[in-house]
């Protein structure tokens, strides 16, 4: 289980970064 965990964080931490990259653009805009 543990190994499925892991696994599923690594496939998803690309997208994770892409989301995190997109809410730091949306705050920059709200923020202006």
């Amino acid at each position: 289980m543990r190994g499925f965990l892991e696994q599923r964080l690594d496939l998803e931490r690309p997208q994770r970064m892409e989301v995190d990259s997109t809410l730091q653009g949306i705050r920059r805009f709200l923020a202006h």
